[in-house]
């Protein structure tokens, strides 16, 4: 369930809808963003620009990197998309491209 994304049947999409600030008919098919729903003085940009920052500093967290250096130079698995991501010249500009954004 995303609590950031209002659809059909979830408690807080049928919170909105007898509220009045959502039309049933209009967004049934289509999950909508519930900071343009609800009353907020947060727009859907600075929404989304708050969560990366706050994810890309979770990331940078020393015991973060840490552990999970530990986890890639143990694991033949990690290792290997390691080489070939290197081979590739992939690299990772954005934060989206972490977590699929």
């Amino acid at each position: 369930m995303n609590i950031l994304s209002l659809s059909p049947r979830m408690e807080l999409c049928d919170n909105a809808i007898k509220m009045g600030y959502l039309d049933e008919d209009k967004f049934w098919e289509v999950p909508v963003a519930a900071v343009n729903v609800f009353p907020s003085k947060v727009n859907e940009g600075c929404f989304h620009k708050m969560i990366n920052e706050f994810y890309m500093e979770f990331l940078k967290r020393p015991t973060y990197l840490f552990t999970h250096l530990l986890k890639t130079v143990r694991s033949k698995y990690r290792l290997q998309i390691l080489f070939t991501n290197l081979k590739a010249g992939t690299r990772i500009s954005t934060s989206e491209q972490l977590w699929g954004g």
